[in-house]
């Protein structure tokens, strides 16, 4: 409803700009990264790139920003929001300079930076906007400063009690100081009530917090719990589809890869009208890179090429975990590489970085681009 008030107003106004501007931002933080809305972005992108010279200062620097993240210019991409955000501290400039430098540029240390000193909540709108919050707790989070992570969740809690990313932030900072006990009881005892199966999403992602921070044990404790509510709910719901590649992939970080094809199979053979059985033939392309069978995993691998109506993020995910599984290390931390600073993938989420590779931990490549500046005191 506010891109349409928004694409309105400039019809409305040719020279209203701004109308644009906002517009360009809705589409990124609000309306998906689904081919439309690309198309629909790009569209508004091009009308301000051809009518620079109408805009303000602090528009031309936005606009060239977007310019330079089109022609994959990363830095430039930075040095125009920089400018943006020197003209208008506290603006949505300087919050997308904090993500540029975070997500594309693997610099979290200057995004907390900005979000702590040009950002500041107490002086504005930020304070009542989840995503500053989020933001400043994953830059934390990839720093190893859990307890920094912490106050921030605290607060962040406190503004959004029941939001599922406050949630997540404050067991993330509580697995990071090695509060283990707390992590488990609150998983056990007092999830939000945010529905099914958002709670064992939530379960499952806890784990991958602790597979990440070294700690097999409470990580496979937590898969196991998730994998014990998927099974749950598959018994009330059995033609779920979601259900059973969750399930799957569940097993999948457990090792348990005879299982996981099973559940996979299953996901298979239901409705094919289901929105989820995409994700189907790239699972069972995992199985078969696991099971030696490199033609079906090559195949499996050239059709995502060919899937570009579907979301990036999985696209190049699953390609990644069908090389590792192929054995080719390179070529799946390439592909997580290329998904982590592709200018489209500007919004981020952290649970794309928390995927589990179990044959890439320990690669230095994959290390640095997950902790690109340590992973702090512990």
């Amino acid at each position: 409803a506010a891109q349409r008030r928004l694409l309105l107003a400039h019809e409305s106004d040719p020279d209203f700009f701004t109308a644009l501007i906002w517009a360009g931002w809705n589409a990124e933080y609000n309306l998906g990264v689904g081919s439309e809305t690309v198309r629909q972005r790009d569209s508004i992108w091009t009308i301000l790139f051809e009518n620079q010279a109408e805009l303000s200062p602090y528009e031309r620097a936005v606009t060239r920003s977007w310019q330079a993240r089109v022609e994959n210019d990363r830095e430039g991409y930075a040095r125009a929001l920089e400018e943006a955000c020197d003209m208008g501290p506290g603006s949505m400039a300087c919050f997308d300079l904090a993500v540029v430098l975070f997500q594309i540029l693997h610099r979290p240390e200057a995004a907390i930076e900005v979000l702590t000193t040009r950002l500041v909540p107490e002086q504005g709108w930020l304070r009542g906007w989840a995503p500053y919050w989020t933001w400043l707790a994953w830059a934390y989070h990839v720093m190893g400063d859990f307890t920094s992570e912490l106050e921030v969740a605290k607060e962040y809690r406190t503004l959004y009690p029941g939001i599922t990313t406050a949630v997540e932030a404050h067991l993330a900072a509580l697995a990071g100081l090695g509060r283990v006990d707390e992590v488990f009881l609150f998983l056990e005892d007092s999830l939000p009530a945010i529905g099914e199966p958002g709670q064992t999403t939530l379960v499952s992602r806890i784990g991958n917090y602790f597979f990440h921070l070294g700690e097999d044990e409470e990580a496979i404790r937590a898969w196991q719990l998730a994998l014990g509510r998927y099974e749950d709910l598959i018994s009330a719901d059995p033609s779920s589809v979601f259900l059973h590649l969750a399930a799957g992939h569940e097993l999948r970080s457990l090792g348990r890869q005879k299982e996981a094809k099973e559940y996979w199979e299953a996901a298979e053979s239901l409705s094919p009208g289901d929105w989820y059985n995409w994700y189907v033939r790239p699972s069972l392309g995992i199985a078969a890179a696991w099971e030696g069978n490199e033609r079906d995993a090559r195949a499996t691998m050239a059709w995502l090429d060919t899937q570009e109506d579907r979301d990036l993020p999985s696209r190049l995910t699953f390609k990644a975990f069908i090389a590792e599984a192929l054995g080719e290390e390179e070529e799946a931390v390439g592909y997580l590489r290329e998904l982590w600073t592709h200018p489209d993938m500007y919004l981020f989420h952290q649970y794309w970085r928390l995927d589990v590779f179990p044959l890439l931990r320990g690669h230095p490549a994959y290390e640095d681009l997950y902790w690109p500046e340590g992973r702090g005191e512990r």
